[in-house]
C-alpha cells in the first residue's frame, strides 16, 4: 500500500504526511494533544507556535534531519493560507481519517422492517 501524503510549496516542493510516527512526534514536542491542538486551530485559536510545530511533524515524515527552526524559516516562503491549506489536506488524508484497502470494513445492520 502507498503512504498517502500532501504536497507544500516551501522553499521547494515537500511532502507531509501525518501517520503514528509524525503524530508522536508533535506530542512530544510540544506536549500536546495532536487532534486537540488542531481543533482549537480550525476554530480559531490561532497559534503560530503549534501550526509550525504541526508543520514540522508532517515534514519530519519525509525529512528526518529537519529542525523546527529551519521549518520557521521555510515557513515564511510561502502563505499561512497555502500552509493552512496543506495541513488540512494532509491531516484529512491522514490513516486516522481515512479507511484503507486494508481496513477492516464496518457493516451497518439494515434496519429492520416493521410489520
Amino acid at each position: 500500500m502507498s503512504k498517502q501524503f500532501t504536497i507544500i510549496k516551501l522553499d521547494k516542493e515537500r511532502k507531509l504526511r501525518f501517520a503514528n510516527k509524525s503524530i508522536i512526534f508533535f506530542e512530544e514536542a510540544t506536549g500536546k494533544d495532536f487532534l486537540g491542538e488542531f481543533n482549537k486551530i480550525c476554530e480559531g485559536e490561532m497559534n503560530i507556535k503549534m501550526i509550525n510545530h504541526m508543520l514540522h511533524a508532517g515534514l519530519h515524515a519525509f525529512d528526518k534531519d529537519l529542525t523546527f527552526d529551519e521549518v520557521l524559516d521555510l515557513a515564511d516562503e510561502s502563505t499561512f493560507t497555502d500552509i493552512m491549506e496543506a495541513l488540512t489536506n494532509a491531516i484529512g488524508e491522514s490513516y486516522f481519517l481515512t479507511q484503507t484497502a486494508n481496513s477492516p470494513k464496518v457493516e451497518k445492520e439494515a434496519p429492520k422492517e416493521e410489520k
